[in-house]
Parts: structure tokens; C-alpha cells; sequence
């Protein structure tokens, strides 16, 4: 099975959703729909679209480009859809802010956490660089003498 079957079934499985109820969903017939999750056919980009929208997530992650602030991103525009159609209670809404915004300093966090490793390995290899020239130069000063 291929990657992309495999994530396939795994979101609409975590997403409690039949093959047969996201067949329907997508108006396409079930036969179809199980080709996706075997790896005998591969959607196009329009259905990987639509897959996505019905499970509730960006197609990135559904292709495997998991890309957490993308998703991030795709998340908060549907929960911006929920919150304009006024299908949430202000509990409800209250609970899914917080979460938001939790979800955002981890992100953020993340984000940062990734730069400082990025500049600790550069630092790393200049200084290692710079000490294989200083290195260099003394050897090549003792050969001189």
C-alpha cells in the first residue's frame, strides 16, 4: 500500500467516518473511494481537495507535506467558517479560542526552538571550520620556521 492510501485510511479511520459515508459525501461509488485506500488509483488534485474538506484537514497533510503551521493555518480558517455560521455555543467558542491559542505558542515555541538548533549547528561548523584554518596556519607557520 502506498503512503498516500495509508494516510488516507488512517484520517478518515481517526476521523470516524465509514468508507461508504465519505464515499457518499464525495458522490463518488464506493469501489472508487476503496481504489484510494488500497493504492490502486491515485486522485487528482481536485479530489484530494475534497477528501480533505470531508476529513477535516488540509490537503497537505492528507499528500504527506506535514507541515504543522500550514495545517495550523487550514484549521483556523474552517474553525473562521464554523464561528461565521453561528453553529457554536459561546462556551463551545470560549473552549475552541483557548485551544487556538495554545495551539499558536506551540507553534511559536517550535518555530523558535527550530532556529536556535539551526544557529547552534552553523555556529558549530564555523567555529569548526574556523578551527581546522586556525589549525591550518599554525602548521603551516611551524613548517615555515
Amino acid at each position: 500500500m502506498d503512503e498516500f492510501a495509508e494516510r488516507l485510511k488512517k484520517f478518515r479511520r481517526k476521523a470516524n467516518i465509514s468508507q461508504g459515508e465519505l464515499a457518499e459525501k464525495l458522490g463518488i461509488s464506493l469501489r472508487t473511494y476503496q481504489n484510494y485506500e488500497q493504492g490502486g488509483r491515485v486522485p487528482n488534485e481536485a479530489r484530494i481537495k475534497e477528501i480533505a474538506d470531508a476529513l477535516g484537514l488540509s490537503p497537505l497533510l492528507l499528500i504527506g507535506e506535514e507541515n504543522h503551521d500550514a495545517e495550523l493555518i487550514y484549521a483556523a480558517a474552517r474553525l473562521v467558517k464554523v464561528f461565521r455560521k453561528g453553529h457554536l455555543s459561546g462556551a463551545v467558542k470560549d473552549a475552541v479560542l483557548k485551544s487556538i491559542q495554545e495551539e499558536y505558542w506551540d507553534s511559536k515555541k517550535r518555530t523558535r526552538a527550530l532556529k536556535i538548533r539551526d544557529a547552534e549547528f552553523q555556529i558549530q561548523h564555523m567555529s569548526e571550520w574556523s578551527g581546522l584554518n586556525i589549525q591550518r596556519q599554525i602548521d603551516d607557520d611551524e613548517e615555515e620556521d
